[in-house]
Formats: C-alpha cells, structure tokens, sequence
C-alpha cells in the first residue's frame, strides 16, 4: 500500500505542477499585471505569488527595522516599493513589542496565560518596547487602488483593513492570518474580521492553511491555534464593462486552485472573454479534475487504514 501512496501522491504532485504553470499563463494575460499590497513583509513574497512575481506591482509594507532589511533592493516585481510603515486604523502613537522571535512582534501583547501552555513560548519575550507612529495605508497614494493584499501583521490586521478605507472598494481579494484564541491580549479574532469584510462585500472562500499546537510540539495535530483565510469579493459588485477586473478576478481564483470560480466568472463577462484565457483556464480545470480523482482515491485508501480520520485537500 506504501508504493500505491506514493506513486499516486507523485501523479498529484506532477499534476499540480502543470496546473501552477497555467495560472503563470493567465498572468501573462493580464494587460497591466496585478497590484499586490503585502501587509507583514517579512520573510519575502510567499511561494504561490512568487510564480508569478514578474506580473506583480508589489507594495511591501514592513515596520519592524529587523525584519525590512533589503526589502527595498527586490527586483524580481514588475515594480516595488517597500513602506516602513506601521499600518493601523488612525494616525496615533502605538508601543510596539518587539519580541525575542521578530517574526511574533505585535503591537498586542503576547498572551502567556495561552502561550506557556505549549513549548517554545520564549519566542514571544519581549526584549524592547518602541514607539511607532501608526497610520491608515489609505492615506498613501500608493495604496489608494489595490488588486490584492496579503495581511499578516500579529493580530493588528483588523485595524490595518480599518485604515484602508475605500481602498477595500477596488480591492478584489486578501489572504489574511487569522487566529481562533488569543495569541495576543484582546486582539480580534477570526470571527471580528469576517464580520468587517462580509461588511465591505466580501465572503469567505476558504482556509488556506490550518496550525494546530499539542503541548508539546507544533506537528499541526492538537488545538487549532491560528490559519490563513482567503475573502473574495462578491462578484455582483463588479461592473460588467470592466473586462480587466474579472480577468483579475479569474487569475486569483487559479492561482489558489479555485477553477470552477475562475470559469464562473468568465461565465459571467460572457462575450468579452479573451479566448486564449477561456481555453487556459479551461486546460487547467481539467488537470485540476485529475489531481482530485487521484486525491479522492488517497482518501479511501486511507479510510482503510483510520476509519475515525478524513484527508482534506486544502490547495
């Protein structure tokens, strides 16, 4: 059974790599690339974008001087421009607590009445305390019509989408890191950011990722701690003469594995749809059914082996 796994966890993987190839060629086919707003900097574009950075007007907002070292120098965008800022929701003085881990620094304080309860809580020890001048990104030109935003900024990110404003209205996705219990001392949790997006025509799409934390370790079995979430705009806010946002709209929805949507709304453009694009997506549905018929296949497979467990495909 160990070989059948593996030869058709190999099909997935080879499947999934052709069908990343095709979303890099519904970006080529976006006339004036994609505006990327990168909220939490650090660490660098994540892999999925990364694909397709050459098509990306990338904007990289990091306010941590440890972690935006050489951000500035990227020149793998179609153009950058990096913004030593501490994006909040009004301009005011905030303390920020830089911890032992720069990675884990929050405006919020660590909660280590959670945090101890699991290994390694030393990463959050505050070494220092600073006072940064926050203010809403909407008040930057630069940030006044984004395609995109990537948010991960320890629990400030509700206050970061606050200072958007109307930013949020041509805005026509975000991957946002969310959290499900207090990492951080009253910060807002899932639920308070999906209440704000759904009010700003938003739904939630998906989980694109899920950590849980056992007491002792951090093997993604145990407490479902925090994860990343993926919000789309609803389309029936969109203008129907606007061709460019839904071509948009489509290559995001590939880009996460989310075909079917990417065809719905080019169903919905109608006419107006470039062919080359139709066929593309088209070319990746089908891939994408292949990969699933095989990962459908592992999930029975491995009912066999844990009848009380299930495999989820989160793309």
């Amino acid at each position: 059974m160990q070989n059948h796994f593996k030869k058709i966890a190999k099909t997935i993987k080879d499947n999934l790599r052709t069908a990343n190839n095709k979303s890099i060629e519904l970006f080529e086919e976006l006339p004036n690339g994609l505006t990327f707003l990168d909220i939490g900097a650090a660490g660098g574009i994540q892999s999925r974008w990364g694909k397709v950075s050459k098509y990306l007007n990338y904007i990289g907002v990091e306010s941590d001087p440890r972690s935006n070292k050489g951000l500035e120098h990227n020149n793998k965008f179609k153009s950058t421009k990096i913004l030593n800022t501490f994006a909040w929701s009004e301009e005011k003085e905030i303390e920020f607590n830089l911890c032992k881990k720069p990675m884990v620094s929050s405006s919020y304080k660590p909660n280590r009445e959670l945090l101890d309860q699991f290994s390694n809580a030393e990463r959050f020890d505050i070494v220092k305390k600073e006072l940064l001048q926050a203010k809403p990104l909407f008040k930057d030109k630069g940030c006044q019509k984004i395609d995109f935003i990537k948010l991960d900024i320890q629990g400030g990110e509700l206050n970061a989408l606050k200072g958007l404003e109307e930013s949020l209205n041509n805005c026509l996705g975000m991957e946002i890191e969310v959290e499900f219990s207090e990492i951080y001392k009253s910060q807002p949790l899932f639920g308070d950011i999906h209440n704000f997006l759904e009010s700003k025509g938003f739904y939630f799409f998906d989980f694109i990722n899920l950590n849980r934390w056992e007491r002792n370790s951090y093997n993604d079995f145990g407490r479902c701690v925090w994860g990343d979430g993926l919000w789309m705009k609803e389309l029936k806010t969109f203008n129907t003469n606007d061709t460019e946002t839904y071509l948009k709209y489509a290559a995001i929805c590939s880009i996460y594995g989310k075909t079917e949507e990417a065809i719905y709304s080019m169903q919905l453009l109608g006419k107006e749809t470039p062919s080359e694009f139709r066929r593309i997506l088209i070319e990746q549905l089908k891939i994408q059914n292949k990969e699933r018929r095989n990962f459908n296949l592992i999930k029975r497979l491995w009912k066999l082996y844990s009848p009380d467990s299930s495999l989820k495909l989160i793309e």
